[in-house]
């Protein structure tokens, strides 16, 4: 298989015109005519993940994030970007991000992550282009407090932690809609409330957002970016392994939360 082809199986997944007009989704190193020899899908583009799909003689890397997202105005060792470029370059690894293009995609990542917290009667929070659409708002089967609903996150989402933002008032109080918009969703805090959003589960909140939305009686969950995102490697994984014609093995990253918990 050549890159090219594998390019249109990504793109039948999460299509590329879905993305939002901002982001930078899409083929970003390699040589399309160049063969396949194996699929590394890891969330980001890190120096470890490189050397990883190297070591597992993978000639393609996927991810979720894109290594190039801003102007990259040269390509060397004197930035980690370019340092990681290079080794891409140097070691033959083409290289693509599925970023919004993926979170949009309807059955993508924001309903994967919706079934996952079991919502039912989802909405989407924010359409995108094309279709698309950012986020969802559903109902879960049984109401639950926000500790129960915090716990089950946790669980869902095999994260060691979240942060639970809840006025004392809110604490008490079952909640039945929930809104979820995995990655960074301070943004769209306010359109998810308008849904009908009781709780919001999402990451990258900042504390003045979460203390405006106790104020209005909201839940917000911040199970960080990476945990509400690094599902995108197994599902992934999954999708792919539907669509592939041959049998080119797709290999994930592993599982590895930023930071240490003390």
């Amino acid at each position: 298989m050549k890159v090219n082809d594998l390019i249109n199986i990504i793109e039948t997944i999460a299509p590329r015109e879905m993305a939002c007009d901002w982001d930078n989704t899409g083929f970003q190193v390699g040589r399309r005519d160049a063969e396949v020899t194996g699929i590394y899908v890891a969330l980001d583009a890190t120096e470890k993940v490189i050397s990883a799909a190297i070591d597992a003689g993978c000639s393609f890397l996927l991810t979720h994030h894109p290594l190039i997202f801003k102007g990259v105005k040269s390509i060397s060792d004197d930035s980690s970007v370019g340092r990681r470029l290079l080794m891409m370059a140097e070691n033959g690894i083409a290289y693509y991000a599925a970023h919004t293009s993926y979170d949009a995609a309807p059955g993508m990542m924001a309903d994967r992550i919706a079934l996952r917290l079991g919502l039912t009667d989802t909405v989407p929070i924010e359409p995108s282009q094309n279709g698309g659409a950012i986020g969802r708002v559903g109902r879960l089967a049984s109401p639950m407090l926000p500790s129960e609903l915090s716990r089950m996150v946790k669980n869902a989402l095999s994260i060691p932690y979240v942060t639970e933002y809840a006025s004392e008032e809110s604490a008490e109080k079952r909640l039945t809609y929930i809104g979820v918009l995995p990655g960074s969703g301070r943004d769209e805090l306010a359109l998810a409330q308008q849904l009908g959003a009781e709780a919001y589960v999402t990451g990258d909140i900042s504390y003045h957002s979460a203390v405006d939305a106790m104020e209005d009686g909201m839940v917000v969950i911040d199970a960080g970016h990476y945990g509400t995102e690094w599902a995108f490697i197994d599902d992934m994984k999954e999708e792919l392994k539907k669509l592939l014609p041959c049998d080119i093995p797709v290999i994930g990253a592993d599982f590895h939360f930023p930071g240490n918990i003390r």
